[in-house]
């Protein structure tokens, strides 16, 4: 996970066993607006029985600590008719905690929370601290409602977390030596190219690139940037795309080109240059690098994700 949430985290106590759970989400129109290819579905997140982050937007039941209820370990969705599923979850590999799932490691999972200010209870920085990393930051939403947050006013979304330099970016998936990146993959090795998904930024991350915390600046002020990478893998491990992200500017306040304001929505972002792949995994690159890495926290939310097949 992303090294300056470890500084705050607890020690992670007994491992917990890993629960899979599943259902359907198979949002398929049929149509297609890629050449050679036709929409088998769309993950949309909602309406399954996937464990969501919990009880508070802290997340508490993201870790293998957490004793008092269901701790979230993976999911399932099918699509395509039932024919085929997507997965994710909490990684067991890590520098800290290995063999273990927990969000320590970084992985992908579910929420409705939106909270983008403090409660009565809370007072600082509390509303873009880690004690609030599983809220969306979309103003298209009611501020703490908790529900209507996703895109289209929908419930369900997936935040994923994971951070690796990018030297180690050859090592995230069949090496044998994973680091801990959020993403997702397709059963029994299936390929699929991903269409658009819809990203919008956390509450963790918004409020620290606007307001600074207490491991960076805010990045209007130092004239910062901040960008999400997806990486695709074929079934056999191998990167896709001749090794080369896609990637969304999630905000540039420097004078180099394109210079963006941070969003505060969902926004479309295109996959299918990465190809057919097995797995799609995050990393994140920013101006607010230092000794043990990326300051800027390493989140960002993603829902209703486009998924093709090659036309026969």
């Amino acid at each position: 996970m992303l090294k300056n949430i470890k500084f705050y985290a607890l020690a992670i106590g007994v491992m917990a066993l890993p629960a899979l759970s599943s259902c359907s989400d198979d949002d398929n129109d049929g149509g297609s607006d890629i050449p050679g290819y036709t929409k088998v579905g769309e993950i949309t997140f909602e309406n399954t029985n996937i464990v969501l982050a919990g009880p508070t937007s802290s997340g508490q039941n993201l870790y293998s600590e957490y004793s008092e209820g269901t701790k979230f370990i993976s999911g399932s969705i099918s699509f395509n008719k039932g024919a085929d599923a997507i997965s994710f979850g909490l990684n067991t590999q890590g520098q800290w905690y290995p063999n273990i799932p927990t969000l320590y490691n970084g992985g992908m999972f579910l929420s409705q929370f939106n909270l983008r200010s403090n409660p009565d209870t809370e007072t600082g920085d509390w509303w873009y601290s880690y004690n609030n990393q599983c809220s969306v930051y979309n103003t298209d939403s009611t501020d703490g409602a908790n529900k209507g947050a996703g895109d289209d006013h929908s419930n369900t979304f997936a935040i994923v977390n994971g951070w690796c330099n990018d030297s180690e970016i050859s090592q995230v998936y069949g090496s044998g030596k994973e680091v801990g990146l959020g993403g997702f993959h397709f059963d029994n090795n299936a390929e699929f190219l991903i269409g658009e998904i819809e990203v919008c930024n956390t509450s963790y991350v918004y409020g620290s690139i606007i307001n600074g915390n207490s491991f960076t600046t805010p990045l209007p002020e130092s004239n910062g940037w901040f960008k999400v990478l997806a990486y695709g893998y074929d079934a056999e491990g191998k990167i896709t795309n001749g090794g080369r992200p896609v990637e969304y500017v999630i905000c540039n306040y420097g004078s180099n080109s394109p210079r963006k304001i941070i969003d505060d929505d969902w926004e479309d972002w295109n996959l299918s240059q990465l190809g057919e792949v097995n797995r799609i995994v995050f990393n994140f690159i920013g101006s607010d690098t230092g000794e043990y890495g990326l300051n800027t926290p390493a989140y960002i939310a993603l829902d209703n994700i486009e998924i093709y097949a090659k036309k026969n």
